[in-house]
């Protein structure tokens, strides 16, 4: 139903498809194919009142508003001529009514729309994200993904009933010159030339307006950059003066250039607003002054006619300034949004097993034959490379990979677990050659603690089997004292050290109880009890529980441990005889 909506008809779009579309611009087209088709998909797929519904009740509020202008009108003529009519009263109320009942269907039904319309749009980017490959998420800044995932959707959301106010308003505008007309053309030829007045004004500014604001986002998301410096490196800016200052000189400049470019956006929309403004006097000025030269009614009529054409032009001024003081901010969210879905495009993993249904293959080898990797520059300029390797990893044994800082160690691991694609060679899962479809399955066959590991603030899969296994796992770490009782409903990673949260990581990696155990200098941040307790007990006990261990080390003492001993210099693998 939902297609055969689509095909038949634009106006089966959603209102907040139309509103989106509208504001983010003309979609482009790319191969013959609207770019942003899925931009729509996912807004018609959020529908709850339909177009017509909408506009059903928004001319209703808009005929129910002029009515009562009518019935005041009338009632006031009568009142004139020291009459009086109790259907006039009655009428107004039934009016009054009416306009409320519209107006609120009209107003909340299209804003949630529009709100379940970004809901959806965002779930499917975070959707895009979580698939993304690793090589290009790390393409992306934290702000990028900040912006694309909340910033750009509280800009919108905030401005959606301002928004939906000034469609009513223009609707009611329409109706109140019509009614304008009827009883006076020569004051509805005057309306409308204060609204082409007024349209020329805005078409004059809006660009400006959108030009500065796209500038002073440009300058704010530095702005974001400098402050995660300030907040990430805090402790290492608070021993170097030197380097502190440079960084808040850096945040005050971006901070200045924002917020001069938002001044100079305020300062046009300022003189937009008093040019809206000053348009609406002389409207008034001209019904008041001029109308009475051209038209024959009474004073008691012309008054009314003043009334009905400053009521028609303030409902046009309230729903004018409460757009345009919107509009360009959503605008440019709209567009941010466009704009990183389209940077999405052709960056995204098809493979993704995202609910987990894949059963892994059992694990009997892991091999890697002369693998190569090359990171790669913004330009696409090539860095640096590890390659050939030449790996071998087991059941049942304990493999350690050497080297110096910045050898290529991490790299290695993260084409091992298919987070980097092998730009050469061959990744071997049990003899046979890893498939592009099967990369996600396979990932599941490692459990892992990386250096730049993360600790979320809960625990996942934990089931009530496995919280007995849990708990004495953290006891022998040390860490059951610290975590609070309800662990599986949140706690605080930020309340644990660096080398807590490592041995949280290790006990979730455990407990996930999968075939292959990756750790990358786990032990760095321990002190020596946890690093005799990780090498002594811990690492012998998965060998002899049929687990595959890899483990990136500088332990030299421990290196009798392993089974065998791989060490990489300047990219390249080579294998030792172990300790």
């Amino acid at each position: 139903m939902m297609a055969e909506g689509m095909d038949a008809s634009s106006s089966a779009r959603p209102f907040a498809a139309r509103v989106l579309s509208a504001l983010a611009g003309a979609p482009k087209a790319a191969a013959g194919q609207d770019r942003f088709q899925s931009l729509r998909d996912a807004l018609d797929r959020t529908r709850t009142v339909t177009l017509q519904q909408l506009a059903q009740a928004a001319i209703l509020a808009a005929c129910c508003g002029t009515a009562v202008l009518a019935v005041i009108n009338k009632a006031a003529a009568l009142a004139s001529d020291d009459g009086y009519s109790l259907v006039y009263v009655f009428l107004f109320f039934i009016l009054i009514i009416g306009y409320n009942l519209a107006q609120k269907f009209f107003t909340k039904g299209a804003a949630r729309d529009l709100e379940m319309a970004l809901h959806d749009i965002r779930g499917v980017t975070a959707t895009r994200i979580a698939r993304l490959d690793l090589r290009h998420f790390e393409s992306f800044s934290n702000e990028r993904f900040y912006s694309a995932l909340v910033r750009y959707y509280e800009m919108i959301s905030m401005g959606i009933v301002n928004l939906l106010s000034g469609v009513q308003s223009g609707i009611l505008f329409l109706f109140s010159i019509c009614y304008v007309f009827y009883l006076s053309p020569a004051a509805f030829l005057l309306t409308l030339v204060a609204v082409g007045f007024l349209t020329y004004g805005y078409l004059m500014k809006a660009g400006e307006t959108d030009g500065a604001r796209q500038e002073a986002a440009v300058a704010e998301t530095r702005l974001m950059d400098g402050v995660h410096d300030l907040i990430q490196g805090f402790k290492e800016l608070k021993l170097d003066p030197a380097k502190r200052a440079i960084v808040v000189d850096e945040i005050k400049a971006c901070s200045a250039q924002a917020a001069e470019r938002r001044s100079h956006a305020n300062d046009v929309l300022t003189d937009l607003i008093v040019y809206i403004n000053s348009t609406f006097y002389l409207l008034s000025g001209a019904v008041v002054f001029l109308l009475p030269l051209f038209s024959q009614g009474s004073h008691e009529q012309i008054e009314r006619l003043v009334m009905v054409v400053l009521f028609a032009a303030s409902s046009l001024m309230s729903g004018v300034g409460a757009t345009v003081q919107t509009v360009a901010g959503v605008r440019l969210a709209a567009q941010g949004i466009r704009a990183f879905e389209g940077e999405l495009d052709g960056q995204v993993e098809t493979h993704d097993d995202d609910v987990g249904t894949t059963t892994p293959p059992p694990f009997r080898s892991l091999a890697l034959r002369d693998v190569h990797y090359t990171h790669a520059t913004g330009n696409g300029d090539q860095r640096f490379s590890i390659g050939p390797i030449n790996f071998d990893a087991r059941p049942g044994e304990i493999v350690f990979i050497t080297g110096g800082n910045g050898s290529g160690k991490s790299t290695a691991l993260k084409v091992m677990t298919a987070l980097y694609p092998a730009m050469g060679g061959q990744l071997l899962l049990n003899g046979a050659p890893l498939g592009v479809g099967a990369t996600e399955s396979n990932r599941r066959l490692f459990g892992t603690v990386f250096a730049e590991f993360y600790t979320f603030h809960r625990l996942f899969n934990i089931t009530a089997e496995r919280e007995p296994e849990m708990w004495r796992l953290l006891t022998q770490m040390q860490l059951a004292e610290k975590l609070p009782g309800g662990l599986m409903n949140g706690f605080n990673p930020a309340a644990l050290s660096t080398g807590q949260r490592k041995r949280l990581a290790l006990v979730i990696a455990l407990l996930e109880d999968r075939p292959i155990l990756l750790f990358d200098e786990w032990a760095a941040d321990q002190d020596p009890e946890f690093r005799a307790i990780f090498y002594r007990e811990i690492l012998p006990g998965l060998k002899a529980a049929g687990k595959a261990v890899i483990a990136v080390t500088h332990d030299d003492r421990y290196f009798d441990v392993a089974d065998r001993r791989y060490h990489m210099d300047e990219g390249k693998m080579r294998e030792l005889t172990a300790a």
